[in-house]
């Protein structure tokens, strides 16, 4: 059965948290990673709001900065921000419904193994959503974004 993967992401990403945001670990082009929230994200537009964790200090008080997509590699939408550096997610793993599995090689040769939704549906700007192969990997839906994208090759299940 076919998804829409904007729909399932957004649902994902709109749902529950800190004043309606989520967390997520930011991997910026210029090889920069900052964990916090986003706010106001959308893969339509092409600002979002980010705070960096170590600027929560009370939600009062948070200061939002404005990201540009135009800047991203990617933003990894986690189930939480701890995460956990000696686990390794199953990229062997199937996952019914999702669509095709695919590997997707970063321009740093950074690679994730998961699933792009059929039919597959990036923005105007060629951006989409990924699912980790892993269902019990920490993060939920990776948002991509095309400048940063070496190759995207389709995996056998």
């Amino acid at each position: 059965m076919a998804h829409d993967s904007r729909k399932i992401a957004s649902y994902f990403i709109s749902s529950g948290g800190l004043l309606a945001t989520r967390p997520v670990v930011v991997h910026f082009r210029d090889g920069r990673v900052q964990k916090g929230y986003v706010r106001g994200f959308s893969m339509e537009t092409p600002i979002f709001e980010f705070m960096p964790i170590e600027q929560l200090v009370d939600e009062a008080f948070a200061e939002w900065t404005p990201v540009r997509t135009d800047d991203l590699k990617a933003i990894f939408f986690v189930r939480n921000l701890e995460g956990n550096s000696d686990r390794k997610d199953r990229i062997d793993a199937a996952r019914e419904g999702l669509g095709t599995k695919v590997s997707v090689t970063f321009r740093d040769d950074e690679t994730v193994v998961g699933y792009i939704p059929i039919p597959w549906n990036p923005t105007a700007d060629g951006a989409f959503y990924l699912f980790p192969a892993d269902p019990n990997s920490n993060n939920a839906v990776i948002s991509v974004y095309p400048a940063s994208v070496k190759k995207v090759e389709p995996l056998s299940t």
